[in-house]
């Protein structure tokens, strides 16, 4: 049998695609070792116990979608994308790294026994990695990226057969048969994908690996966050099913804005991929425009639809909400237009959310330039949506050049995807270049943003059309109402697919509008209009203090009728919502000692009240 050394040898000889191949599978049969059980050096057992039990998941995720981005681009090398590739690299290298500091800071022992772990770990991510180089870059330096791989893969299995005293048959001796089983495949003129389609292990050899397989198993279904999808992806890879490359072509192009929300949310998009045969995917992504009443907003809007301009368009007097279907892709975008008048800013923060696309639209003003206007509305976005791509956009070019500090501004905000000056009302003559450069970045954001990518059960599908139908008539959803709807459709409480899920996705989209901290909120928001209204009408009441009953007067005095002609009813127990929404994003105060009385800031007039007040016997600091 050839030892290591010859091994490697063999190893750096080989084209560099069955190479990488190669490594990617030493890399899948040591993947176990992550939950080997180690009860004589930490009593009991906890899953991945490598990673502080927080973390596990998510570093656990890392190392088995790098895995899958190796078989993928080894497997369809013309399909790489060097920042997936580069972004999942990272990705894996964290979680490698993770690993290897929770060995350097145990105890001397448990940092030895542990060194199984820490090396499987390391050579997962280190893998993913020499596909990427092996099928893109110079043979020889993916050839040596191999080497290293398969060589952390054996450091791994020696490991823990010296931890475990040789027990399991000399499984060190079995992983270099394996491997130089792999390389004898090739020469007897095996194919790649035929190579990456073979089980890990043969039937001989797999009996003394089942025990730590099925370990790895448990522990995969026991951290309870959606990894039943990556156990049967384990299981394929183990039993020689072909890789399904379509699927893990989806696998790896996993929008990042899904990525970033924690593995629970990316093994159910994962799960919904696999069984889209009865799924469809949601295609629509919000888009948030926010900017000032006279940046232009509105007319960005018409100039997307196509739509005639006018010098002067009237104030968005709340939200307006408008479908667009973007070119060539299938995506519907809803687009909310809010009312910039200054009074109301505040308001905008009860819809901003996550996995949204924002367009941040600044015009020449007087008296505030276009960096602070744009970092305004920036700070708006970093709180409430957190990294969501935003397109900048200077309006009204033409009558005035907009010069931001971009190099400020992208240090600050590193979610800017970029700017483009516009002039809205000559989209399509004099400035139809630039404008045609922003439609083709926006629809591209659009596509990264990745809320179109999700996949829903036909049921879940009726639940939402249902909920579109009810919004023409009907402002508010009572929780009985919408487990109704759910029943009715059969959409249930368990499962990835089930429906707080359904809800949080909902509220996402601006469908519905969800305040889970509100104590006693037994429902939710269906038509935004109607809490939108609701609260500028307390904002333009000119009145900084109200009791509740000053509440109900002033939003059922007169019936409200919204932009698009549609009644807005306010019944008092309706009323205390609004009033709590209010709170809760502190757009009013309840005064100490009199909760029902309310004070709301930005209505108090500027000049601070006169008191008799003895300055010259006052205590005074300086600064």
């Amino acid at each position: 049998m050839m030892n290591r050394e010859e091994i490697k040898e063999r190893v750096g000889n080989l084209p560099s695609e069955i190479a990488a191949a190669i490594a990617v599978r030493a890399a899948l049969r040591v993947l176990p070792l992550l939950a080997a059980r180690m009860p004589e050096v930490k009593p009991g057992h906890i899953p991945f116990a490598v990673w502080a039990t927080e973390q596990s998941g998510r570093h656990l995720l890392r190392l088995l979608l790098a895995q899958n981005a190796a078989l993928f681009h080894i497997l369809d090398p013309d399909q790489a994308n060097h920042s997936i590739e580069y972004a999942t690299a990272t990705a894996a290298s964290s979680a490698a790294h993770a690993a290897l500091d929770a060995a350097d800071t145990a105890s001397t022992d448990y940092a030895v026994t542990t060194a199984a772990f820490t090396a499987a770990a390391a050579h997962a991510a280190h893998a993913a990695h020499t596909a990427y180089i092996a099928c893109t870059s110079a043979a020889k330096t993916g050839n040596a990226t191999a080497v290293d791989a398969i060589g952390a893969a054996y450091a791994a299995v020696a490991a823990y057969a010296w931890a475990n005293e040789g027990d399991f048959g000399d499984i060190t001796r079995l992983f270099l048969l394996e491997i130089m089983d792999d390389l004898t495949r090739p020469e007897n003129g095996t194919s790649i994908r035929v190579l990456l389609g073979l089980a890990l292990w043969s039937n001989e050899n797999r009996r003394y690996a089942q025990e730590l397989i099925q370990h790895f198993k448990m522990d995969l279904l026991s951290l309870g966050e959606g990894f039943e999808v990556w156990s049967d992806w384990y299981d394929d890879r183990l039993d020689g099913n072909p890789v399904d490359l379509e699927l893990s072509r989806r696998y790896h192009t996993i929008p990042p804005a899904i990525l970033q929300q924690g593995p629970m949310q990316v093994n159910t998009c994962l799960a919904h991929l696999k069984n889209d045969a009865a799924d469809q995917a949601l295609n629509r992504v919000r888009v948030i425009f926010l900017g000032y009443g006279d940046a232009g907003k509105t007319s960005l809007i018409r100039a997307l639809f196509n739509e005639p301009i006018r010098e002067s368009e009237p104030m968005t007097p709340g939200i307006e909400i408008r479908e667009w279907s973007a070119p060539d892709s299938g995506i519907r975008a809803m687009f909310w237009d809010f009312g910039g008048q200054v009074m109301v800013h505040a308001t905008h923060q009860l819809f901003l959310r996550e996995s949204c696309l924002y367009v941040v639209v600044i015009s020449p003003r007087n008296e505030i330039n276009a960096t602070e206007q744009a970092e305004y509305w920036l700070e708006h976005v970093k709180t409430f949506g957190k990294n969501a791509p935003v397109i900048i956009v200077g309006n009204k070019t033409d009558q005035n050049p907009l010069n931001l500090e971009m190099a400020t501004l992208r240090e600050k905000y590193p979610n800017i995807v970029n700017f483009f000056p516009v002039a809205c009302t000559q989209a399509q003559s004099e400035f139809k270049l630039q404008f045609d450069l922003f439609k083709q970045e926006f629809c591209q954001q659009l596509q990264a943003v990745g809320t179109h990518q999700i996949m829903f059960t036909a049921a879940q599908a009726k639940v939402l059309n249902s909920l579109r139908q009810l919004q023409s008539n009907k402002s508010f959803l009572s929780q009985a109402e919408y487990l109704t709807l759910c029943n009715e459709y059969g959409v249930g409480e368990d499962g990835l697919q089930n429906r707080a899920w359904l809800l949080d996705i909902l509220d996402k989209l601006g469908v519905i509008t969800h305040f889970p901290e509100l104590p006693f909120a037994d429902g939710y928001v269906l038509n935004p209009r109607w809490l939108t209204y609701g609260v500028y009408k307390l904002m333009y009441s000119a009145r900084p203090r109200l009791s509740q009953r000053d509440i109900v007067q002033i939003l059922g005095s007169e019936k409200v009728v919204n932009e698009v002609g549609q009644g807005l009813a306010y019944p008092p127990d309706k009323c205390f919502l609004i009033m709590e929404a209010m709170k809760q994003f502190k757009l009013c105060y309840s005064l100490p000692g009199q909760p029902d009385t309310l004070i709301i800031p930005a209505l108090l007039a500027p000049d601070a009240p006169r008191f008799k007040f003895d300055k010259s016997t006052a205590l005074a600091f300086s600064f």
